[in-house]
Parts: C-alpha cells; sequence; structure tokens
C-alpha cells in the first residue's frame, strides 16, 4: 500500500488495467451466456428441429402450404427467412433487417405476445381443394 501511496502514476495505470480487464471478461462472458449457455426462450427447446432444403434462393409460398398440409410427422411445423425492409414511406432509404413468418411461427414455438397478439392461421377448406 505504501509503494502504490507513493507512485500515483503506476497506481493509476495499474487500476486502469484491473478494471480494463475485469469489464472485458464481463462483457465477454455475458455474450457467451446469452448466446451459448442458456436454453432458447421457448417451450420445449430440446424438441426442436430444423429441416432445409439445401439453400433455396427462392421458396415459394405455394411450395410451403403444400409442404405444411401433407407433413404428418411434427406437432408443429412454420416456416421463417430473413429479408430486409424499408421503413421509409418515401426520400431516403432505409433498411433494418427483419423475418417472414408463417401462421404458426408463435404457437410452434411456445411464445406469448407480451402486448397484443401473434399471427393466426388462416385455412380454408376452398384452398386446400386446390393444392
Amino acid at each position: 500500500m505504501r509503494a502504490l501511496r507513493n507512485n500515483p502514476g503506476f497506481s493509476a495505470v495499474a487500476v486502469f488495467s484491473l478494471a480494463l480487464g475485469i469489464g472485458a471478461n464481463t462483457a465477454i462472458f455475458s455474450l457467451i451466456d446469452a448466446v451459448m449457455l442458456k436454453s432458447l426462450p421457448v417451450s420445449h427447446p430440446e424438441e426442436l428441429v430444423q429441416v432445409t432444403m439445401g439453400s433455396p434462393l427462392y421458396f415459394s409460398n405455394l411450395i410451403w402450404e403444400q409442404i405444411r398440409d401433407r407433413q404428418d410427422v411434427f406437432s408443429g411445423i412454420f416456416a421463417y427467412g430473413k429479408w430486409p425492409f424499408n421503413l421509409a414511406h418515401g426520400g431516403e432509404v432505409r433498411f433494418v433487417n427483419g423475418q417472414y413468418v408463417s401462421g404458426q411461427y408463435f404457437d410452434t414455438l411456445g411464445v406469448r405476445a407480451t402486448l397484443g397478439r401473434t399471427l393466426s392461421k388462416i385455412h380454408t377448406q376452398s384452398r386446400r381443394r386446390f393444392l
């Protein structure tokens, strides 16, 4: 303690280095904990399975509806895709990243809306006949 008191420059550098190291370790652990260690915030994450079709450039809604109506393996099924959205009504373009999701997205994941309501599945008999 006397050596630190007698040399304030060294003391400041030592305290700053410790604070920087502790802060960096806390930030890195928080990121790893959120991404890798905690389970997904959905009900029964151990039961989720992702099925993909290679790397399709275009996956139409008609193909999705046929898969959805003919599958009998899974208890729930949904489709999603990443897409940039333009939030500007006019003028300068302002893109944000978002996702298109199908009607059963939230129900299948077991996620409830905090406010309002989630998407609902619209399925009519006439649509089913034409597939």
